[in-house]
């Protein structure tokens, strides 16, 4: 397997397409990049930014670029040894009008070969046979009789059903009861036949041959029916009556969107309408939707996949045997896999890994100061008067949300556990039983297990168990029924065994989604202490670790997990990794941050408002605001109305997430624009919180800097494959999507990589276009052709932490070492740094100790120059000339 040496993710869509990518590549090659690591590039919905909203998986999306295209930059990759690793969407697809096999379905109901490719409960027990689509304004019958529906009559499509913007195929069930209707207003006979025919075709199940057959009867009636259809459709969409018979007589019911917060019978991507899941665990609809990626792979135009949201299937394991049977051994596949900080990768998927939000956590947590976190964290409960655990706000907003968003679910979770006889022998009330499913799915500690068979790993159960106890500590009246459900996940009752694994399976596929919600979607913007915690794959409840620590999960990782890639931006996080650098260093500064916290507080009070008795913003948000500001402000210190506009649009994102004071679904616009009015009135240049915030901020940066290259280079030498997130060679202070999918100055990107590679012995140079990020870009470059240089070192070798002696300071140091080579990685964390920008003394008392055997000779990777490190050795000395030190033994 050809593993790369460092990935590039690339956001696809109608604004970066592929021509635009291929004339990057020989900037990429440049920088040291190994593979191009690309978002969803099948056919998406029409200006997708993002492409996760499929509509069809077997072709290219045009507006990316075509199979052509795909192939020059193939060539052109070749020339440079350079992969591509495709993201692809395994678990669902975008609901909508231009998705041809969801409208096949809708059109011919259980005719149609796509009948089971999605996940719908046809025998859902009030949906009557149909799928309901939640697009309505309001009520069915208030939408008919207000003459919203229509149908119309498509000279490329045919009859179709339309209700404002929304538009889907008549049924054929639907037109059979038209045609009735058509007859009483005396539709001319030849009509009649042209129809009739339409309907028997119907029961060929190709989709070819079916659509064949439709444009043969939709130009028949065009040219020779035309006029005979308008005035019948006419006379059918103004009587009410008839209207709503042909209509009712579809396999699919539009619904008014607000009743899908209740009931739903179709499995969804978290809580997305619009976004249907895929039966995917039904081998033919794997066969179809993996076709081709497939093709893809054996033409070699990829050489690996990231599989998004994988907990999301019913069954990961067996999905991942057919995946690795269809693509080969030597396909580098890795899977979206959000772990908690002391959760592993299943160790049976024959997968390399994953896509590395968990090491975000890790190099995270590092920087931040512990006894700064946790005085950082004192203030804020302090200053906002906080009183909740975060425990307790994690199930309560989990809790709110199944009950406000995910009832359907719940219900429906219900009915299968009684309709599989788990219910048959229980003395207890259904209803209660409910209830304490609610409870449990709310207290699961994390995303999912992925059970299979009986009996279920003891580490699964721990889970398992876990959730038990907090549901019981959360209300212990429901105690026997949570025991019931405990019991479903042992190995009793041996004529119940199929059927409790069907239940067990089926509910993982939604605790996932309830803790996606639940936690990053709420909790991260409602619990704030220190936000570049509250991040996927972190948490804000635990804001540091140790420095042993992290080496022991860096041991653990190369041992388990060595071909997992290393994040620290992506598509996903809820700020770029620089941000978080500038947050991190709050955890040494809280004292001051502390200090101008209640000073902004008092300074800004004239522009808060208070409605219903309620001060605007919130404490809360008022600290959530300021955070953001230092994290995100602009690396030139200066702001314009772009600027202002981008940090509103976040804020109002963040409010609606957190859910307290508005929601998406129930929009407070009085105390949204107070948030917004505020964020204006503080960032006018004129107010005086930028005197004492844009200080602040420059010296935050100072220290932001050399954390934010010592997280480079702990991304690109520590076990694991670099990601670079698109444009984050530079400084990535962006906020959460869309914001971070902003379009990338790659012309300034090649102009400073150039200007790095013609001064890179400059290293006051290096220092004085800090601001600009080329010293983190020159970092970057020179780690990532170390790596493609030296690859079995950094695939292969040991991790090997080194001790570190000294009562100033604290430094993180390790090995990587295969065979004869080594390289050494010193950095420091917990440092001062002096107005000049320079070091002080603080590292004269610290040292680490080099094992014996190895040479003495080392050579600098920044600077070039060679020094004599033997045995023990001071920080101080590594760190005279580059803020972070990169060694290769020399000979």
């Amino acid at each position: 397997m050809n593993y790369p040496s460092a990935t590039y993710r690339i956001q696809l869509n109608s604004e970066f397409t592929f021509k635009q990518l291929a004339e990057i590549i020989d900037y990429l090659y440049a920088l040291g990049i190994s593979t191009i690591y690309a978002a969803p590039i099948t056919m998406s919905r029409k200006n997708s930014s993002h492409g996760y909203d499929v509509i069809d998986p077997s072709v290219i999306n045009p507006q990316i670029g075509t199979l052509e295209e795909l192939r020059d930059l193939r060539t052109r990759l070749q020339r440079y040894g350079m992969n591509w690793l495709q993201d692809i969407v395994p678990n669902h697809m975008s609901l909508s009008s231009d998705n041809t096999r969801l409208m096949d379905v809708l059109e011919r109901g259980s005719d149609s070969p796509y009948y089971n490719y999605f996940d719908i409960d046809w025998q859902h027990k009030e949906a009557a046979g149909k799928l309901w689509i939640p697009v309505l304004g309001n009520d069915w019958q208030d939408c008919l009789e207000a003459g919203e529906f229509r149908i119309n009559f498509n000279e490329q499509k045919g009859f179709e059903f339309y209700y404002h913007d929304h538009h889907f195929p008549l049924a054929v069930s639907a037109i059979r009861e038209m045609l009735s209707c058509m007859r009483e207003t005396n539709t001319s006979q030849g009509l009649s036949f042209v129809i009739e025919d339409l309907m028997k075709g119907a029961q060929r199940k190709e989709l070819a041959t079916w659509k064949k057959h439709k444009e043969k009867y939709i130009g028949e009636i065009s040219a020779q029916f035309i006029h005979d259809v308008q005035q019948a459709l006419l006379i059918i969409n103004k009587d009410k009556s008839k209207l709503n018979k042909i209509l009712q007589a579809q396999p699919y019911l539009l619904t008014y969107w607000e009743t899908s917060e209740r009931q739903m019978n179709y499995r969804r991507f978290f809580a997305i309408n619009d976004l249907i899941c895929l039966r995917i665990e039904d081998k033919n609809v794997f066969e179809d939707y993996h076709a081709f990626f497939h093709f893809l792979y054996k033409e070699d135009l990829i050489q690996g996949v990231r599989l998004d949201h994988i907990d999301g299937l019913y069954h990961p394991l067996e999905y991942t045997k057919r995946l690795r049977k269809k693509m080969g051994d030597d396909c580098y596949i890795i899977v979206e896999k959000i772990l908690e900080y002391n959760e592993d990768i299943a160790s049976d998927w024959d997968i390399q890994g994953t896509s590395g939000y968990e090491f975000l956590s890790f190099s995270n947590r590092v920087l931040t100061d512990q006894e700064g976190a946790e005085k950082l964290r004192q203030f804020y409960h302090a200053f906002t008067l906080w009183n909740t655990s975060y425990g307790e706000l994690v199930f309560q907003n989990k809790h709110n949300f199944l009950y406000s968003q995910m009832l359907g679910e719940l219900d429906n979770l219900m009915d299968l556990l009684v309709s599989l006889g788990l219910t048959e022998q229980v003395t207890l009330e259904q209803r209660r039983i409910k209830k304490a499913l609610g409870l449990f799915m709310s207290a699961f500690p994390i995303y999912r297990i992925y059970p299979f068979m009986f009996p279920i790993a003891d580490e699964a159960l721990q889970f398992v168990n876990k959730a038990y106890d907090v549901a019981c500590d959360q209300d212990n009246t429901y105690k026997p029924e949570l025991t019931f459900i405990r019991s479903l996940f042992h190995e009793d009752q041996p004529d119940k065994l199929e059927n409790k694994m069907k239940f067990v399976m089926r509910l993982m596929q939604f605790t996932g989604p309830l803790a996606a919600k639940g936690v990053e979607d709420t909790t991260f913007y409602v619990y704030n202490p220190l936000i570049s915690h509250n991040e996927v794959g972190d948490s804000p409840e635990e804001l540091a670790c140790t420095t042993a620590e992290f080496h022991e999960k860096m041991i653990s990782r190369q041992v388990n997990n060595p071909f997992s890639l290393n994040g620290s931006s992506t598509h996903d996080t809820k700020r770029g990794e620089d941000a978080r650098a500038r947050l991190n260093v709050l955890s040494h500064l809280h004292h001051e941050w502390e200090g101008l916290v209640m000073q902004w507080h008092e300074e800004n009070k004239k522009f808060t408002q208070t409605i219903n008795n309620k001060r605007c913003p919130s404490l809360n948000d008022e600290y959530y605001i300021y955070q953001s500001l230092l994290g995100s402000f602009p690396e030139n210190d200066k702001i314009d109305e772009l600027f202002i506009e981008r940090t509103k649009q976040f804020m109002l994102k963040a409010l609606r997430e957190a859910k307290v004071e508005t929601s998406y679904t129930e929009n407070n616009e009085r105390y949204e624009s107070s948030c917004l009015n505020f964020i204006s009135s503080i960032l006018d240049a004129s107010h005086s919180y930028f005197h004492s915030f844009l200080p602040f901020l420059e010296k935050v940066n100072r220290y932001a800097a050399i954390y934010s290259l010592v997280q480079t280079v702990i991304k690109i030498t520590a076990p694991g494959i670099p990601d670079i997130y698109q444009g984050s060679e530079l400084w990535e202070l962006s906020y959460v999507d869309p914001d971070n999918r902003r379009k990338v100055d790659y012309a300034c990107r090649k102009q400073f990589l150039q200007e790095t590679h013609r001064n890179s012995s400059e290293i006051n140079w290096l220092k004085d276009r800090r601001k600009e990020g080329i010293e983190k870009l020159f970092v970057t470059t020179k780690l990532l052709h170390l790596r493609k240089d030296n690859p079995d070192i950094f695939i292969h070798g040991e991790y090997i932490p080194l001790a570190v002696y000294g009562k100033e300071g604290r430094c993180i140091a390790y090995l990587r070492k295969k065979g004869d080579e080594t390289v050494l990685i010193l950095l420091p964390i917990g440092f001062n740094v002096n107005e000049a920008g320079g070091f002080t003394t603080t590292w004269e008392d610290v040292f680490i100790k080099l094992p014996d055997g190895l040479s003495s000779k080392w050579r600098n990777v920044f600077t070039g120059h060679t020094k004599h490190l033997e045995g023990t050795v001071a920080v101080a000395e590594v760190f005279m000339d580059f803020p972070v030190g990169v060694y290769t033994s020399a000979s």
